[in-house]
């Protein structure tokens, strides 16, 4: 399941509102974040600071009906990045780690594009 969520479009490019690609590409960067501290990767401070605009970009358009959908969203896209970081760091077997590795480029790729700053982290 969680390859299935983290292989997904980010929402609001296949259609959906704002806000479902804001939590899904919040959930990402916190996952980032988070895998890059626990390794002390000198790219966290870059990540928190992506971390931090995507949540400020979130609660700009936060839509208080929709609160668990977007908490869903947001964590969904969390814990699917975070197996995949998983996958990718702590695999015996190389070609799936490679995998892995292409997935979490081309799962953060837009959301990166959405702050302008199309550099990976």
């Amino acid at each position: 399941m969680a390859v299935a969520l983290a292989a997904a479009p980010v929402p609001a490019l296949a259609g959906e509102r704002l806000s479902d690609s804001f939590a899904w590409c919040t959930g990402l960067f916190t996952a980032l974040r988070d895998h890059q501290w626990m390794f002390a990767d000198p790219k966290t401070d870059e990540t928190s600071v992506l971390t931090a605009e995507m949540t400020a970009l979130l609660g700009a358009v936060w839509e208080p009906g929709r609160a668990d959908h977007l908490r869903s969203t947001r964590d969904g896209a969390r814990d699917g990045m975070r197996d995949l970081m998983n996958r990718a760091s702590f695999n015996g077997d190389y070609s799936d780690a490679l995998w892995a590795r292409d997935r979490i480029d081309r799962q953060l790729a837009p959301c990166r594009d959405m702050l302008g700053h199309p550099s990976k982290p």
